[in-house]
């Protein structure tokens, strides 16, 4: 996800995971869904120097596939 308007660049970290910035995902997914059947990457983090946030990963995982599958 992206957390500012657009072109401002300095706001590309950090890195949000789908749902926490301001990118329409529902409409994205909807329009996506019926043309597309192949795979779909999320790169955003879960690893911290506390260690590794394996909820929030699932959670947005199930966000992606609630929407596509």
């Amino acid at each position: 996800d992206y957390g500012g308007n657009g072109m401002e660049w300095g706001k590309i970290r950090p890195i949000l995971h789908p749902t926490e910035g301001v990118i329409p995902f529902e409409d994205f997914f909807a329009a996506l869904k019926p043309r597309y059947f192949g795979s779909i990457t999320l790169e955003s983090p879960v690893m911290y120097e506390g260690g590794h946030d394996i909820a929030k990963l699932n959670q947005s995982l199930s966000y992606i596939r609630e929407h596509m599958c």
